[in-house]
């Protein structure tokens, strides 16, 4: 039986917004703007709110106000549970062409998170030999995805898409 999620300010913002996006209006109604702040991905509740002038008691109200938010919407450990990011057959298809063309074959495929804002992220794709020491290394439709730890957590529940239309071909990632 999953338990009810229950923030304790411990949490990275970026995964609070993921696992809640209606977390930034609550955010927004304490005067905080975590949201739309590129640092999200790296802070956690506490130190955003301490650390931008703001004190305890904000944190508590901003804490209680998530976790009634949370229990009303019936969300659960399960629910916002995180998973690696996966490609589609498309994706991992185009990554094996690529690999192919460029003789690259048994070649990493990086994804790495240029930009974290929620709205429009930016993200650099690229074919290497060795992953970096830190990365996460996916095993998705038996390609190889390397990712920096940043990145790995930005991704987390995302899926990996490869599309192509009249007007644009390109990787999506949802």
């Amino acid at each position: 039986m999953s338990k009810s999620l229950q923030f304790t300010g411990s949490e990275i913002i970026g995964d609070i917004l993921g696992a809640m996006p209606e977390a930034s209006e609550i955010l927004a109604s304490h005067g905080v703007a975590c949201a739309s702040c590129h640092i999200n991905a790296y802070e956690t509740l506490e130190q955003g709110i301490l650390g931008h002038g703001f004190g305890q008691d904000t944190l508590d109200d901003i804490l209680q106000d998530l976790n009634e938010a949370a229990a009303d919407m019936g969300l659960t450990t399960e629910s916002t549970k995180k998973n690696p990011p996966t490609l589609t057959t498309a994706a991992a298809n185009k990554i094996r062409d690529f690999q192919k063309s460029q003789h690259k074959e048994g070649f990493g495929f990086r994804i790495e998170v240029t930009d974290f804002s929620l709205e429009d992220p930016g993200y650099f794709l690229d074919l290497e030999e060795k992953p970096d020491k830190e990365d996460h290394i996916i095993n998705s439709q038996e390609v190889q995805l390397w990712l920096s730890p940043d990145s790995y957590r930005f991704l987390q529940n995302k899926t990996i898409d490869y599309v192509e239309t009249k007007e644009d071909a390109g990787f999506k990632i949802a």
